[in-house]
């Protein structure tokens, strides 16, 4: 499958994007209400995104949520719960990318790999919670 949503107790924890997912027009592959939207375009030569910007909004954030793009290489990524429950498992490739919006995960690079990280910010440093990873499994 070139999408999954990857889901624990019948909520939408991942969205994986395989690198071969291609989008006819205009894909949207998060919620509306989603802190962090997720899109694909597909646009003909020439066409025009006219010269805008984007209103902020004030909202407080319910969740911390992350996108990562496997730029190259090979890694896998476990996604917990909350709790720090493992309930999935990927092996990411060349081009594939997630965007976690809820839960836990956990990055092995299988290979030299480059990814490319977006998460909300600002960053605070320290400001983890770290599952025991043995108790996990």
């Amino acid at each position: 499958m070139l999408i999954e949503y990857l889901q624990h107790a019948d909520e939408v924890y991942v969205v994986l994007l395989r690198a071969g997912y291609q989008s006819k027009s205009v894909d949207f592959f998060t919620e509306d209400e989603n802190e962090i939207q997720m899109g694909m375009f597909l646009r003909k030569k020439g066409y025009t995104v006219e010269p805008h910007k984007h209103v902020c909004q004030p909202f407080q954030l319910t969740t911390m949520q992350e996108y990562i793009l496997v730029r190259f290489g090979q890694l896998k990524m476990d996604f917990f719960t909350d709790a720090g429950k493992l309930y999935n498992s990927v092996i990411l490739n060349t081009g594939d990318s997630v965007l976690t919006m809820k839960g836990g995960h956990s990055i092995t690079f299988l290979e030299e790999s480059s990814i490319l990280e977006i998460k909300q910010g600002p960053y605070a440093e320290n400001k983890k919670v770290f599952f025991d990873s043995h108790s996990s499994h």
